[in-house]
C-alpha cells in the first residue's frame, strides 16, 4: 500500500525542526554515530524540501548551510553548527508564524 503524504504545513515544519534539534543534540555524546548523523541529514533535506513548498526562502540558505556538515568530520563544532542551524531554523519558523 503506498503512503499518502499530506502538504506540508507550518506545524509539520516545525515538528522536523524540533526532531533535528534533538538529534543534533544526541550527537554530543556520539559525534561519531553514523547513522545519527544520517539522521540529521535527512531531517535537513526534509526541512529544506517543506520550506520550499511554503516559499519560506529564509530556511533554504540555513538548509544549505548545514545540510552539508551533518556527514562533514564528527567534531564537536560540527555538531555545535548544527545545533545552531536549528536554532536559525527554529527562530525563522516562529517569525513567518507571525506574518
Amino acid at each position: 500500500m503506498l503512503e499518502r503524504r499530506q502538504a506540508p504545513t507550518m506545524v509539520s515544519l516545525g515538528s522536523l525542526i524540533h526532531a533535528g534539534r534533538l538529534a543534533t543534540e544526541a550527537l554530543w555524546a556520539h559525534p561519531d554515530d553514523s547513522v545519527g548523523r544520517g539522521q540529521v541529514e535527512e531531517l535537513v533535506a526534509r526541512v529544506r524540501m517543506e520550506a520550499n513548498y511554503l516559499g519560506l526562502s529564509e530556511m533554504l540558505v540555513v538548509c544549505d548551510e548545514i545540510g552539508p556538515i551533518a556527514n562533514a568530520a564528527p567534531t564537536p563544532q560540527a555538531v555545535e553548527i548544527l545545533i545552531n542551524g536549528f536554532e536559525r531554523l527554529a527562530r525563522h519558523w516562529r517569525a513567518a508564524q507571525t506574518k
